[in-house]
């Protein structure tokens, strides 16, 4: 305890936690950061597979930047894992409370609730408390969910001791309405053209859409040797295949073919069987 520490060219003294406990209390930001540092120093025990073996207020110094775990002064009052993290649950549930423990009946846990507010947080920092002052776990890995847990609430709580208050918005400035100049009308443009520019001419199209023009000028399919089926005309030409199925059959020189009038698609098998695929027109007409 005879040691200093220098702070912005201060020399402050540091002190045991069970001191700095008499007085009620941490603040919650601050009990948060010593919890952390406490944590971490037992999970280095821990992943060393040594036991500190008396963890209490008289064990930990606390300063201005946070708290320092002294180590064990060789009268160990225990010798399992479980005890560390349970003696850690009591200095955290004493900073954040300002009470001790009974040691007859451990705190129950509190209910579940937000950590948006500071008292949803120190809730949950009692309720980790809590779960940390009834561990029965002897595995050196435990202590390292703890510490984990610890970060998050101090996370937690410096983003919110940093968030910027709230200001209302300035109303806007009122701005001026200036009436606008009246539009004219574009007129379309006479004369000749420009140059490099060529006239367009389009074709009226009645209401009626382009179906109902009776002069357009109608083109043919080009004619085969094979017949159609069903309407007789000789537009049967090869249809692309649509399923594996028909490309199998394609391969073996047994294509699909498509009436260009009518839209029939079949497929003839060994020359004699005709498959029939059906077609727009006749599932028309039979509808």
């Amino acid at each position: 305890m005879e040691d200093s520490l220098t702070n912005a060219g201060l020399v402050i003294q540091p002190e045991t936690l069970a001191r700095r406990l008499s007085h009620g209390a941490l603040p919650l930001g601050y009990a948060l950061r010593c919890a952390t540092d406490v944590a971490s120093s037992l999970r280095d025990l821990h992943e060393e597979g040594r036991l500190h073996g008396s963890v209490n207020a008289d064990s930990v110094v606390v300063t201005e930047t946070g708290a320092r775990l002294l180590p064990p002064n060789g009268q160990a009052r225990y010798a399992v894992a479980g005890a560390d993290i349970s003696g850690f649950g009591g200095l955290l549930y004493e900073m954040v409370t300002g009470a001790k423990p009974s040691p007859r009946a451990t705190p129950p846990l509190p209910a579940l609730t937000s950590r948006n507010t500071p008292k949803g947080l120190q809730i949950a920092a009692t309720r980790l408390a809590s779960k940390c002052l009834r561990s029965t776990s002897n595995s050196f890995t435990e202590m390292q969910k703890v510490l984990t847990e610890v970060r998050l609430l101090g996370l937690q709580s410096g983003i919110r001791q940093k968030a910027p208050a709230f200001r209302p918005l300035r109303a806007p400035a009122v701005w001026e309405r200036r009436a606008l100049p009246p539009t004219v009308p574009r007129q379309p443009a006479s004369g000749p053209q420009r140059r490099g520019v060529t006239s367009r001419l389009f074709t009226p199209v009645p209401p009626a859409g382009f179906m109902a023009v009776k002069d357009v000028d109608t083109v043919e399919p080009p004619t085969s040797e094979i017949n159609c089926p069903v309407c007789g005309v000789p537009y049967v030409h090869p249809s692309r295949s649509s399923t594996w199925f028909e490309a199998l059959l394609g391969a073996w020189r047994m294509p699909t073919l498509r009436c260009h009038r009518c839209l029939h698609r079949y497929i003839v098998i060994f020359g004699r069987f005709k498959l029939s695929k059906g077609s727009p027109t006749n599932r028309r007409s039979s509808a």
